[in-house]
Order: structure tokens, then C-alpha cells, then sequence
């Protein structure tokens, strides 16, 4: 991007300009790279119309990358960060349970880690009582989750005995919290991208594609931006940005890299 200062105005306004010149550089950059997340976002979320998609679409939010929660702001992502739901307020028909170890799990979390997926109604009553497992929930077709049914069935009656000696040694004096499980965001997301055993419904891979239209269509008006540096009358640049949640980078590396690498091919 070139830049010409036009020297009108007020001359210590100009030589303010100058000396904060890194400064409003800086801020510029942040403006066009917010900016261009928030276009990103709209792309992303413009597809998802259905009302299934809901919480799927509103899980996706731009975060600002930190290499430390001390230091600046270093780049910008859009993520998806799913809320967590209490295992009763999940679909019998539509949903399929996975249990994953959470540090060292009793006797019950180990069978319903090994023995995993589950339909709700096939979780034990007392599932808030089991200590070190971690839940994460699919939404899937009735044919899955019949499927899965009929799997725990057969080992639930093949396993009984070992069942019930492993609730037996449960805590029985403690009302524990509701069990609650975290939606597979990145299993959804991918065969809606892909279209397996799910609607085809590109949304992020379809961004992606669009980014450098997205990019030029940010400079058609180049004087939002470039008036950052060279126009010594304009104050916006000290203005505080909408507050975006922290991320990480260690964080996006370990949580978010993989899919952007499927998106991506990269």
C-alpha cells in the first residue's frame, strides 16, 4: 500500500503525527486484520441457515492470539468454542455420547471409556458420581444412533456383572453436579464441509477461498485506513477496540491447527 502525507493543517498537529507514527501504524494494522476476521466470520456463518446449525453457528467467535496473556496482541482467528450441555437436555434420537479419560478414572468411567460411544438413555443414572472421564457429544443420523443402541445393549448385557460391581463402589453420600458434555464442534463442522453422511454445506473452506476477494474488497475505500497515518486531524486511531476473548497460541496450535489444516490442505 503506498502513502503520500499532504502537509495542510495545523503544523504541530503534523509533527505529532510524525513522532506517533509507529503507533498509528500499529493500530491500523490491527484495524484492517479485525476487520477482515469480521467479513470472515460473516462468509463462514452466511451458509448455516438451517435452525439445527444454531449452536454450532454461534459457537464460532474471533479470538486474539497471544503468545502470553501479558504481551500484545499478536494475530487474530476465527475459532469455534462450543458451550457446554447437561447430558439431559441432549436428543435420544439425535445424539451419541463419547467418553474420554479425564486423569485417573474409577472403575465405571474406565468401562464407559473402553466400551464408548453411548446412547443417553444407556449412561448410568448415577453418571455425575463417576470421577475422571470428560464428555464430548455428536449429533448424528437416527440410523447412528440405533446403531449404537443396539451396540450398548448387547455389551451391557454381556458385561453386567462387571457393571454392577463397578457402580457399586460409587460414593453414595454426595448430590454431585449435572453431567454435561461438550459438543464435537470439529466432527460437525467437517462433514457439513465435505458433505459425509450430512448435508454438503461448504462454509469454511468456502471462506477461505474467498479471501483474497474479501482482502480487496477491504481497500476499495483506501482512505479508511490509510488516514491512520497520514491524516493528522484524524483521532480514531486512539479509539479502543470491541474487547475480543485471549487465545493462546500454544492453545490454537494443540485445538485448532488440524482443522485448519483439513480446511485448508495446508
Amino acid at each position: 500500500m503506498k502513502f503520500g502525507v499532504k502537509h495542510t493543517g495545523n503544523w504541530k498537529k503534523i509533527d505529532r503525527t510524525f513522532r506517533r507514527r509507529k503507533e498509528r501504524m500499529e493500530a491500523m494494522r490491527k484495524r484492517i486484520m479485525r476487520d477482515l476476521v469480521e467479513v470472515f466470520e460473516k462468509e463462514v456463518k452466511d451458509p448455516l441457515q438451517n435452525e439445527i446449525m444454531n449452536a454450532y453457528k454461534e459457537s464460532i467467535e474471533p479470538r486474539v492470539i497471544k503468545t502470553s496473556m501479558r504481551e500484545g496482541e499478536l494475530a487474530y482467528a476465527l475459532v469455534s468454542n462450543p458451550k457446554p450441555l447437561e447430558v439431559s437436555d441432549l436428543s435420544e434420537e439425535n445424539h451419541v455420547v463419547y467418553v474420554l479419560p479425564k486423569g485417573q478414572a474409577d472403575s465405571l468411567g474406565q468401562l464407559l471409556i473402553e466400551y464408548s460411544p453411548w446412547v443417553k438413555s444407556r449412561l448410568p443414572k448415577n453418571l455425575g458420581d463417576v470421577v475422571g472421564i470428560r464428555m464430548t457429544h455428536r449429533q448424528v443420523s437416527n440410523k447412528e444412533v440405533a446403531k449404537v443402541r443396539a451396540l450398548n445393549d448387547r455389551m451391557l448385557k454381556d458385561h453386567a456383572r462387571e457393571f454392577a460391581r463397578a457402580d457399586a463402589q460409587l460414593p453414595k453420600d454426595r448430590v454431585p453436579e449435572p453431567p454435561k458434555s461438550v459438543p464435537d464442534i470439529m466432527f460437525q463442522a467437517l462433514r457439513m464441509e465435505f458433505g459425509i453422511m450430512s448435508p454438503f454445506i461448504p462454509h469454511w473452506g468456502r471462506a477461505y477461498k474467498m479471501r483474497m476477494a474479501i482482502l480487496k474488497g477491504l481497500f476499495k475505500d483506501k482512505k479508511k485506513y490509510t488516514r491512520y497515518v497520514v491524516d493528522a486531524n484524524f483521532n480514531g486511531w486512539t479509539q479502543k477496540l470491541k474487547k475480543w476473548k485471549p487465545l493462546s497460541l500454544q492453545r490454537f496450535k494443540t485445538q485448532y491447527a488440524q482443522f485448519e489444516k483439513k480446511i485448508t490442505g495446508g
